[in-house]
């Protein structure tokens, strides 16, 4: 017989009829006469303790000596609180006491997956990942317009705090499975694979008093990112640890939670000069950003990103602004053996905050995206040899080392990233729709208990 709770979907008291019902949920469950179910304690002179679901004022007790009679065999053991993120496809059947049953018509068929041995054994509300994680909040990624399906798309959602600060946080989708995710301030980014147009749902579960589950899930960010700099700071959230290291830049609030402001006359971060970040023009690469520039005057050649060894490079590669308020154009720069290449976007609005994405490919091929939408493009022929960069530091802000005050970025950045590789149009398209503010809606906080 299973447990009997009081309410299905708030089970704070848990009953039983016989050892059975005690079972699932710690070692050696045993039903006693007053209906509730003891576990084994060395500290009790009975030998048994009352579970904290216990009713009538008896959870975390003794079991009184005399009353210790057990109402049937004694349940097999099981683990003391589930961890195990091995997951059933289909609707789980099982209540305590019982193995995990599933009702799948084939594999593909996304169910209510649970695990077996959640701490609060019982019946789980419907739909419930684990019992042993009692509070959860679901995030929907909206429908994107996109012409194909992005693998391993990135986005930011805002959870709730207690959540946010919650040791034993895990993402679950609904199929089960966890979610890669890391948190940048008040914010928890997550990967997640995204179809066309379709709804993407994602369950943040808390509230299991063992904590997280040992396995690594895995990283936010694909094989294909070399730097991700989320500009509260210059730290690099890739395993490659590219940090930039912050001059005179200060943070302040963002497109998403901190970013770096940057005055226009000397801040900047200086990137070093790594293996990973060596040499990309070869394979191709993408560069994103979100941008907040301020009016400044002029047109002069702000940086936003300079890996390049000179104003008329020979090496290396830079993104630059160029400015007529409030239009803008983007320029990239490539340096040559025997002359600096160049390619000019055509222009877009820049007085609010704009998503940026800029592709070179393996040919030193350019193309443009703001906002999710490709511009129109100009660009000069290839002028000679293509030298390594692999010594080359960079910047973001400015040109690589001491440079003239004019060549400094002034305004906001936000979310700064470079990948190997040219990244696709649904990929582009994917990120800066992902990034809107109604891209994403949260659900109330759910308390498996009631509470």
């Amino acid at each position: 017989m299973a447990f009997v709770s009081c309410c299905a979907c708030s089970p704070s008291v848990f009953g039983c009829e016989d050892d059975s019902g005690c079972a699932g949920a710690q070692v050696g469950g045993s039903c006693e006469p007053s209906g509730f179910c003891s576990f084994p304690d060395e500290e009790c002179a009975s030998g048994r303790r009352y579970g904290e679901y216990s009713g009538q004022g008896l959870g975390g007790l003794c079991v009184d000596p005399s009353d210790s009679t057990s109402t049937g065999a004694t349940s097999q053991a099981g683990p003391t609180t589930s961890t195990s993120l091995t997951t059933n496809l289909g609707t789980s059947t099982r209540t305590a006491g019982e193995a995990d049953t599933a009702s799948s018509d084939d594999a593909g068929t996304t169910g209510s997956p649970t695990t077996a041995g959640s701490s609060t054994a019982g019946v789980c509300a419907e739909g419930w990942w684990d019992c042993a994680w009692t509070v959860r909040q679901s995030i929907t990624l909206h429908g994107i317009p996109l012409k194909s399906p992005v693998a391993a798309l990135p986005f930011s959602a805002r959870v709730d705090a207690s959540l946010l600060q919650d040791e034993s946080l895990v993402f679950v989708d609904e199929a089960g499975a966890l979610v890669p995710w890391e948190q940048d301030g008040a914010l928890a980014w997550l990967r997640v694979d995204v179809d066309p147009g379709a709804d993407t749902r994602v369950w943040a579960y808390g509230g299991n008093p063992s904590g997280p589950p040992a396995e690594i899930v895995g990283s936010v960010w694909d094989e294909s990112f070399v730097a991700i700099w989320h500009l509260a700071d210059g730290s690099d959230a890739s395993d490659l640890n590219n940090d930039a290291v912050p001059n005179g830049v200060l943070p302040e609030d963002g497109w998403f939670d901190a970013a770096t402001r940057f005055d226009g006359v000397d801040d900047q971060f200086d990137v070093p000069a790594t293996e990973s970040l060596a040499d990309l023009r070869a394979t191709g690469l993408t560069a994103d950003v979100w941008l907040r520039p301020e009016l400044g005057e002029g047109t002069t050649y702000k940086r936003i990103f300079d890996k390049s060894d000179a104003l008329q490079a020979t090496m290396g590669w830079a993104i630059l602004l160029s400015h007529t308020m409030p239009l803008g154009q983007i320029q990239v720069d490539m340096g040559y053996e025997l002359a600096e290449g160049r390619a000019m976007s055509g222009e877009f609005d820049i007085s609010e905050w704009v998503h940026l994405a800029v592709t070179i490919a393996d040919d030193d091929t350019v193309g443009f995206w703001v906002n999710g939408e490709a511009l129109t493009s100009s660009q000069t022929p290839v002028r000679g040899m293509v030298l390594s960069d692999a010594d080359q530091p960079g910047s973001i802000g400015s040109i690589p080392g001491e440079a003239p005050s004019v060549r400094f970025y002034e305004g906001l950045m936000d979310e700064f990233r470079i990948s190997r590789g040219v990244r696709s149009e649904a990929w582009v398209v994917g990120t800066y729709t992902s990034g809107l503010p109604d891209a994403v809606t949260l659900g109330a906080l759910e308390d498996l208990r009631g509470e």
